[in-house]
């Protein structure tokens, strides 16, 4: 193995403008490659097209949350008990700390969400909850309907 590249050595200190050529030109088909490539935004593109999956995100798509950036406001330890009144306070001054902001860099602030935003979100995931449940879920659903029914009798 070292014989082939102490003779690939050789070769181009003996033709050293060939050598500076063919780096030039190898640069060249690099850069030129690199400008071939395209970035696709959407992830379930890597998914293999299976005709839920595509309903399932063709629904994602339609939800429009891709282009949004959700802040949770919560405590930094998870075993203390938080008081909502000091996390409303600190969710007002982040909102008033990227107002200024809004027209320029931000398109948009929901600081709370419409109820009319809500209940689209429900109707979207109701409308095709069928792509979202599996075989299991079935049974399990059919379970507790059949032990309601019992009770009921």
């Amino acid at each position: 193995m070292s014989t082939i590249f102490y003779a690939i050595y050789k070769f181009f200190r003996k033709f050293r403008i060939s050598f500076f050529i063919l780096i030039i030109a190898f640069f060249a088909f690099s850069v030129y490659l690199n400008t071939k490539i395209r970035f696709e935004e959407d992830i379930t593109r890597m998914l293999p097209s299976d005709e839920n999956i595509q309903k399932i995100s063709r629904v994602s798509q339609n939800i429009n949350f891709m282009d949004k950036l959700i802040i949770n406001i919560s405590l930094r330890d998870t075993n203390q008990i938080a008081n909502p009144q000091k996390l409303i306070e600190f969710g007002d001054k982040l909102n008033n700390l990227l107002l200024p902001y809004q027209p320029d860099l931000i398109k948009e602030i929901d600081y709370q969400v419409s109820d009319k935003v809500i209940s689209g979100l429900y109707d979207d995931f109701f409308d095709n909850l069928p792509l979202f449940l599996e075989e299991g879920d079935y049974h399990t659903i059919d379970s507790l309907i059949q032990r309601c029914c019992r009770k009921c009798h």
